[in-house]
């Protein structure tokens, strides 16, 4: 799927949200998966 951004932009980010999910499921290992996924306000 074409989401209109070059495909290296698209790829940062798409690593940032693994990476992102990732260290929110190690720092909460018994927490609801689904938590990773909502925006926080810092």
């Amino acid at each position: 799927m074409d989401s209109g951004c070059p495909l290296d932009i698209c790829n940062l980010l798409a690593d940032a949200a693994i990476n992102g999910y990732k260290s929110f499921i190690n720092e909460n290992p018994n927490g609801d998966p689904m938590e990773a996924l909502t925006l926080r306000r810092i």
